[in-house]
Parts: structure tokens; C-alpha cells; sequence
């Protein structure tokens, strides 16, 4: 399984060094359930109604209370959660990404049926030289990791019909765009 690992901070270094102001919209209905190590239980629950829902843009932080548990440990909050597109497509927007304080919007197109969202829970190193490091730290929080990837664990998991591997003759392809606008 291949995926991109790239954390986004759509802050530009105003006001907030956390993206718990940030707007996120997921097309997705559905998650891989994972246990308190994150290795997929082979459930794959509806958002509705819990602090895993962005079917509706809202902010990182709006249910931040809610994540108790879903960031990998029993006592964590935060997400780090593959969430199931409903319909995989690189042409519209699969996701959306927003500052209020930049105005900067990032629409994320993909192939790719799932995307990992993962807040930076234990986020907390130097900085590179171009960001201020390495004296400064990025915080736990700092920035949000979006993934674009097929389904995780789905050679474990054979109920959910996935053939996962690939050789020669059977090509793998990964298409995934970002496009920025300002919205002020």
C-alpha cells in the first residue's frame, strides 16, 4: 500500500500554532475501526453521530471531546483514523482543508478510496531552519497529516474484497491533487 505522509498547516504561521481552528470536510460515511494500537478490528462503523463525522465542514477542535479513544490509546484524544470515501473520484474535491485566519483553502482530489487523518498527536520536534528550527518546536497539534491511501490492513481482512497485491502485468495507479485557493 502506498500512501503520502505530508502534514498541512494552513495557518501560515499567523495567530495559532494548533489546527483545531482548521475547517475539515470528508466525503466519507464510513471508517476502519481500529483498537487502542490502531490495527484494524475488520469493522467498518458509520461516522454519524460520533466525533468522526466531517460529512459536514466543521472545525478540527468543534468535538475535540468526542475523540477520547479513537487516537490510538484508551486516554488520547485526537484523530488518527482512515476514513472510507464514498465515492472515490480525482476529479471533485474528496476533502477539504481551511484557516480562518489565512483564508487558505486546500481541496484534496483522489483515486484512492480511503485518507488517514492524523492531528499530530505526538507531533512534538524541531522545527526546520525554514520554519524557525531548529530553537522552535512544532507542537503536538501543529498540523494535520492527510493520506490519501487504499484501504489499511485490507490483506488481513478478506471479507472486505480487496486484492491488494500487485506484480507485473497488474500496475499499480495513485492520483492524488491539491489545489489552494484564498477565500477573505
Amino acid at each position: 500500500m502506498v500512501t503520502a505522509h505530508v502534514y498541512w498547516n494552513l495557518d501560515a504561521f499567523q495567530e495559532t500554532s494548533k489546527v483545531f481552528n482548521h475547517s475539515l470536510h470528508i466525503a466519507s460515511s464510513k471508517y476502519i475501526q481500529g483498537n487502542n494500537y490502531l490495527i484494524p478490528t475488520g469493522k467498518l462503523p458509520s461516522v454519524q453521530g460520533t466525533a468522526l463525522d466531517f460529512r459536514k465542514e466543521r472545525t478540527i477542535g468543534s468535538q475535540w471531546n468526542g475523540t477520547i479513544g479513537y487516537g490510538g490509546c484508551s486516554d488520547c484524544y485526537g484523530y488518527d483514523t482512515p476514513y472510507i470515501f464514498d465515492a472515490p473520484n480525482a476529479k471533485t474535491p474528496n476533502l477539504s482543508l481551511y484557516s480562518a485566519n489565512s483564508g487558505i483553502r486546500m481541496d484534496v482530489t483522489t483515486d484512492q478510496p480511503v485518507v488517514q487523518i492524523y492531528t499530530g498527536n505526538w507531533l512534538a520536534l524541531p522545527r526546520k531552519k525554514i520554519h524557525g528550527g531548529p530553537d522552535l518546536q512544532y507542537e503536538s497539534f501543529s498540523a494535520v497529516a492527510i493520506e490519501p491511501e487504499g484501504y489499511v490492513d485490507a490483506i488481513n481482512n478478506p471479507a472486505w474484497g480487496i486484492d491488494q497485491i500487485y506484480h507485473p502485468g497488474r500496475n499499480f495507479k495513485w492520483a492524488t491533487t491539491y489545489k489552494f485557493s484564498v477565500e477573505k
